[in-house]
């Protein structure tokens, strides 16, 4: 089981692989972050992988990986949309807890959790490094719920 799958969600089945199929550089960082720290991470740009095998399927790719956490970057407001998409195909096929992070998730937490909680479980405002691996040290140490009923889903302002 991994502890820890970035996805990189894309506009399209065929990106312009060179403007539209960038990873933020973040997510590098937040993965190298959780890896040093002795967990399990992958990193899967869907845009890429779409170019390379036509036959490319989240759902195999979640029955093969059995990730515990898929973390989405929702860093640019036009793959809001995917972002969701994405996060209900995770739910719909996998056990694993959903978080998003990035810019425009920071901008629109409120909405977000609002209005889909179905499907992302959490979102990160902010800088994300301590409070992802928090969450993933809690998610693999199998103590959701505690962590859920501490920190609820809402905004403190």
């Amino acid at each position: 089981m991994l502890d820890c799958l970035f996805l990189h969600p894309v506009v399209s089945p065929k990106p312009n692989l060179n403007f539209f199929s960038i990873i933020p550089m973040g997510v590098w960082g937040l993965a190298e972050f959780l890896r040093v720290d002795g967990f399990s991470v992958e990193i899967i740009n869907i845009g890429i992988e779409r170019e390379i095998d036509n036959n490319f399927s989240i759902k195999k790719i979640l029955e093969e990986l059995k990730p515990k956490c898929v973390a989405i970057d929702m860093h640019w407001y036009y793959l809001m949309h995917e972002t969701v998409k994405l996060s209900k195909e995770i739910k719909n096929n996998s056990q694993a807890v959903v978080v998003v992070g990035g810019i425009t998730a920071s901008i629109f937490a409120k909405d977000i959790i609002e209005k889909f909680s179905d499907s992302i479980d959490f979102v990160i405002c902010g800088d994300g490094f301590f409070a992802l691996r928090s969450l993933v040290r809690t998610i693999v140490n199998k103590k959701v719920k505690m962590l859920m009923i501490l920190f609820p889903m809402k905004i403190i302002e």
